[in-house]
């Protein structure tokens, strides 16, 4: 079987998982809960103006070594602990990722969105070849 011969399945597969996923984003809105406003959504803009795309820890401590500090422990404790992307001006691509603290309900609706499009494709795969 070459690849020609699954240009159906991969088209199909394609179209319908483009679909549920639209679905699920703009029908559904099921991740929409998944985002919180920040209370000074304006004084935060303000902070971050001028910072490059890339993402930053605040407090900033990438050395485990310095985790023994007073005065990073102290940055800890006070808080806050952020996960910084900054993105592009534009429309944002926001990554997906349970390394960056996301709540958990969060990341199983992400994993069913995930087993919605498996199942979808291995049911299309397995009815068209």
């Amino acid at each position: 079987m070459s690849i020609l011969d699954l240009w159906l399945p991969i088209t199909v597969t394609t179209l319908v998982c483009f679909f549920m996923s639209s679905a699920i984003w703009v029908v559904f809105k099921w991740h929409n809960s998944d985002y919180r406003k920040t209370d000074r959504e304006d004084a935060v803009s303000t902070a971050l103006e001028g910072a490059k795309p890339g993402f930053y820890l605040l407090p900033y401590c990438v050395d485990y070594a310095d985790m023994a500090k007073p005065e990073v422990k102290q940055r800890f404790s006070d808080g806050p602990v952020a996960f910084i992307t900054v993105a592009p001006n534009g429309i944002a691509v926001i990554p997906e990722s349970i390394w960056f603290n996301r709540p958990w309900p969060m990341t199983v609706k992400n994993l069913l969105d995930a087993l919605i499009y498996g199942l979808l494709t291995g049911g299309i795969f397995g009815w068209l070849v």
